[in-house]
């Protein structure tokens, strides 16, 4: 899950990074979080690639943290924004961005572990995950995270928030991502459109600047397929 959290008090950021991130641990959910100390930063960065959660700061001067949750209301609508505050913030502030919820500072981990909880239940129902076994260890991943995977032998390596070298056939993999964002492009390669840059009929240019063969005899296919999904689908990046 892609966090941005926005506060000019860095010990309040690193208490709530530490409590979202074992929150969100005990779920066994993936997490990158990103911290802002300023409204304009947070915009711009959102602006190129969004986040999923934004804790924002009601308290900035000069109502910067409410200008932000504006700016991301606005560029993208399906973004969950939790406000954090040291008073009791006006209904009005909360409402004009259809803010998710406002946490009183100072923030108590339990409190985030309920917050959590409401969110976790929030983003999937719009943004489906997998949910990966390998040993004894489970790994659960939004779709949307997930930009590339490579195989060798019985491992696969999934490039998401972060990178995971996971024990998986890529079969048994593939047969659970049977989404329209994701194509196999060559043996062992599946990507997601989501997340390419270009493609033509030799290479496959992820957004980190990956460079992924295609499949050489399908080229034409699958260069179709993805001009095609781009016609058809707004993405949704997160990088």
């Amino acid at each position: 899950m892609q966090i941005a959290i926005l506060d000019i008090c860095k010990p309040d950021q690193a208490v709530l990074m530490q409590f979202v991130k074992k929150a969100l641990e005990e779920s066994h959910i993936s997490s990158e979080i990103h911290l802002f100390s300023s409204g304009d930063e947070l915009a711009a960065a959102h602006v190129q690639h969004p986040y999923q959660l934004i804790f924002i700061d009601l308290d900035l001067p000069d109502q910067a943290g409410l200008k932000a949750a504006r700016t991301v209301r606005m560029t993208h609508p399906q973004s969950v924004i939790v406000f954090l505050s040291a008073r009791d913030p006006f209904y009005s502030e909360v409402l004009s961005v259809h803010a998710f919820d406002c946490l009183r500072k100072p923030v108590g981990y339990e409190r985030v572990v309920r917050l959590m909880t409401d969110i976790e239940t929030h983003i999937l129902f719009f943004h489906p995950q997998i949910e990966l076994h390998y040993g004894t260890n489970c790994l659960r991943l939004l779709l949307e995270e997930i930009r590339y995977v490579t195989s060798a032998a019985n491992y696969c390596d999934i490039q998401a928030s972060s990178p995971y070298h996971l024990r998986i056939p890529f079969r048994d993999l593939t047969g659970q991502l049977q989404d329209p964002r994701f194509l196999q492009i060559n043996r062992g390669v599946l990507i997601n459109m989501d997340h390419v840059a270009a493609m033509d009929q030799t290479e496959c240019r992820m957004l980190d600047s990956r460079i992924l063969l295609i499949n050489q005899r399908r080229a034409a296919d699958l260069v179709r397929i993805y001009h095609n999904y781009l016609s058809q689908h707004t993405t949704w990046v997160t990088l």
